[in-house]
């Protein structure tokens, strides 16, 4: 999974990978070049998520 930076915000999306090599993670597919995503702090981002989905009920 990773965070793609959205107009309001980070929205998760799932990923497949594949090699991976030196600390860098081939990505399959799930994500368009053009996206911008977290490469930092994404810890803080999917606990971010987890909250509102509490907070949901989901």
């Amino acid at each position: 999974m990773v965070f793609v930076r959205t107009r309001r915000g980070f929205q998760a999306r799932p990923v497949v990978t594949g090699a991976r090599s030196g600390g860098r993670v081939v990505i399959e597919s799930g994500l368009e070049a053009q996206w911008r995503i977290a490469t930092a702090n994404a810890f803080l981002l999917k606990a971010e998520l987890e909250k509102e989905e509490a907070e949901h009920g989901h």
